[in-house]
């Protein structure tokens, strides 16, 4: 057990009583045995011939290279499905718009045709960049799609 282990408790923090085989807590009651490499401390110390080293994993260059192409092409990647997203949100806004001010009902369906397009790319877009761990693009995108809706329910021409 480690020093601060020794002095509290880790459940209540109360101190400990040290018994034949181990630790009990004032309070709790807790028993905590001795490790068996702390009853080989407490006999005798090790020699630093028998410390064992740690392994300590470095990356290799190539590694380091791949994974920086991998980054580029996800930056990429997360650029031209940004791009996609606001050109098509912003077109169904503009859409949605022109329905309005021209008093053109039909202008609708294609303006909600492209605003469900870049709902659901974009929705399709952040899921596969969290399976990959990574982060996507969709805030300006989701409120383009927020003012399209906006634009629909509160432009009135009479």
């Amino acid at each position: 057990m480690s020093d601060t282990i020794r002095t509290k408790c880790p459940y209540c923090g109360s101190s400990l009583l040290s018994e034949e085989d181990g630790y009990r807590c004032r309070f709790c009651k807790s028993f905590f045995p001795y490790d068996s490499e702390q009853g080989q401390e407490q006999t005798k110390i090790k020699s630093l011939s028998q410390i064992e080293q740690q392994a300590v994993e470095k990356k290799t260059p190539e590694e380091l290279k791949a994974e920086e192409e991998a980054d580029k092409a996800f930056a990429k990647r997360r650029g031209i499905d940004e791009l996609i997203g606001i050109l098509t949100a912003f077109s169904s806004a503009a859409l949605l718009l022109l329905s309005k001010i021209l008093k053109m009902p039909l202008l609708i369906i294609p303006g909600f045709v492209l605003w469900a397009f870049s709902a659901g790319y974009t929705a399709y877009r952040v899921y596969v960049a969290k399976k990959d761990g990574r982060k996507a693009a969709f805030l300006r995108i989701a409120v383009l799609l927020v003012i399209a809706i906006l634009i629909v329910a509160t432009v009135r021409l009479d």
